[in-house]
């Protein structure tokens, strides 16, 4: 009995531990599962997660939007590497410091704007995404009938695979010109769906856990 509570309870801690990663975000959308080793001024240095024996990779900080931590902090990277050249005497050093560099006015508008329009994205996603049921019934169902770890499988490919672009249910057919705009509905969309997912599979795991623990009892009863 208590091997076979030791199993159950294991299935229920399965969602937990696949989300013990951390998660890099490119400005292209894309999500990189990962373990972040090191950060320098230029490159961000990781290993992909799961191959602790797999060789260091690096990606340029500006082509990353922002890392998701394992323990949930998140760190987003809005600033771009710039080279300075080399400072050749006092005199210099000295016109430098009385006459401080000022970044453009438009440049800074630019990434106020494109985060804006990448955190409209992720706003509307919560009002109009909802084709996330279908994937998080299928878990459900899946995980009931056949028991929990043959319902991993579809939960695991669901909730790792971002929703097909016609069942985004993006409000104006314009948007789907917008990079910006994209990235943030297909991120938050993404997460929406994951989440139910799991949700989903989380209730599941709980009524087969509730019965085989209800039918234990009433076979030692007997």
């Amino acid at each position: 009995m208590k091997k076979l509570l030791l199993s159950l309870l294991t299935l229920l801690l399965i969602p937990v531990f696949c989300f013990a990663q951390d998660v890099i975000i490119t400005k292209s959308g894309d999500e990189i599962k990962s373990k972040v080793v090191e950060i320098t001024p230029d490159m961000i240095k990781y290993k992909k997660y799961g191959k602790d024996e797999s060789p260091i990779i690096s990606i340029y900080k500006d082509d990353v939007f922002m890392i998701k931590y394992a323990n949930g902090e998140k760190e987003m990277l809005n600033s771009t590497t710039k080279q300075t050249k080399p400072k050749e005497n006092a005199i210099e050093e000295t016109h430098q410091q009385t006459n401080p560099i000022i970044p453009k006015k438009s440049s800074i508008l630019e990434n106020n704007s494109d985060y804006s329009t990448y955190a409209r994205g992720k706003d509307d996603a919560k009002i109009y995404y909802r084709a996330y049921k279908p994937a998080a019934t299928v878990t459900i169902a899946t995980s009931l009938v056949f028991g929990g770890i043959v319902g991993l499988a579809p939960a695991i490919w669901c909730s790792s695979t971002t929703p097909d672009i016609d069942r985004l249910g993006v409000p104006d057919e314009t948007l789907l010109r917008n990079t910006s705009y994209m990235n943030g509905y297909k991120y938050q969309a993404k997460k929406m769906k994951s989440k139910k997912v799991w949700i989903n599979y989380a209730i599941a795991a709980s009524i087969n856990l509730a019965a085989g623990i209800y039918l234990i009892t009433l076979s030692h009863q007997q």
